[in-house]
């Protein structure tokens, strides 16, 4: 998992409204606005963006890229 690749998948999950907070499961938070099997899948994509360890610089980790795509 690259820098981009990880920030194409945040960017996605803005598009599609589907960004939640990342500490907390994605089925409990995506309940009712995608499949059980869809949220599954974000949360893997999740996992794997914390588990490749990238350097964010300025936004410092994924919720940081995240608050910057929602403009807070």
């Amino acid at each position: 998992m690259t820098i981009d690749e990880a920030k194409s998948i945040i960017d996605d999950l803005s598009k599609r409204k589907l960004i939640y907070h990342f500490d907390e499961d994605a089925e409990d938070c995506l309940r009712g606005k995608v499949s059980e099997i869809e949220a599954r899948k974000i949360q893997s994509q999740v996992d794997a963006i914390y588990n490749a360890k990238l350097n964010w610089g300025k936004f410092e980790c994924p919720i940081g890229y995240c608050l910057h795509v929602k403009g807070v």
